[in-house]
């Protein structure tokens, strides 16, 4: 795990929330601050990956800027393994408010040759709560040069090893990926938790 860092993708636009949704207020505290305790209980290593720092500037915690902007999380996880030391980097998104430390400390610790570990909940895979090893900085920069930035993408030129639901009883994967993109979801979320 000392190879590995958690990596907090905040730098989307938010364009469904209408504001930045992880400076959202949630039992307290923001998205973000929220998401931030959970990892930090799985792994020391936490990073930000922004596309403004100063939106965060108040965070104690390391932060990478986006060297490409407007390309979304691929872009993201580009500069992370661009910049940073790591083997592995663990992305999740800053609006996963019931993320687990548990399934964060299981994927990290899972022994696999394949350079992505990602969980799937029926037919969905989640790349936002993903193990990325940095061997696939050059495969994403062919993407890129291409313009093909959708994470299924790199799905489709790498080895994958997938997570299922049974792999990790009793955590709850689709409890704990659950995600908020529109306002109406923070409601519904509030309203159950």
């Amino acid at each position: 795990m000392v190879n590995d860092a958690v990596v907090i993708m905040a730098g989307g636009r938010s364009k469904r929330f209408g504001s930045n949704k992880a400076l959202v207020s949630w039992k307290g505290k923001t998205l973000i601050e929220n998401v931030l305790e959970k990892a930090a209980r799985a792994c020391p290593n936490l990073v930000l990956s922004v596309a403004k720092p100063d939106d965060f500037r108040w965070l104690d915690v390391q932060k990478v800027v986006d060297r490409i902007k407007g390309i979304g999380p691929m872009g993201g996880l580009y500069s992370c393994l661009k910049t940073l030391p790591y083997e592995n980097v663990l992305l999740v998104a800053c609006d996963m408010p019931m993320l687990s430390p548990e399934l964060i400390g299981f994927m990290l610790e899972y022994q696999c040759d394949e350079p992505i570990l990602i969980p799937r909940t029926g037919e969905r895979l989640h790349p936002l709560h993903a193990r990325y090893h940095r061997s696939l900085l050059p495969v994403i920069e062919k993407l890129i040069t291409k313009n093909r930035y959708k994470m299924a993408e790199l799905f489709n030129e790498v080895p994958v090893n997938v997570i299922t639901p049974s792999d990790v009883k009793p955590i709850d994967l689709g409890f704990c990926l659950s995600n908020i993109n529109t306002p109406d979801d923070l409601k519904k979320i509030k309203n159950i938790f």
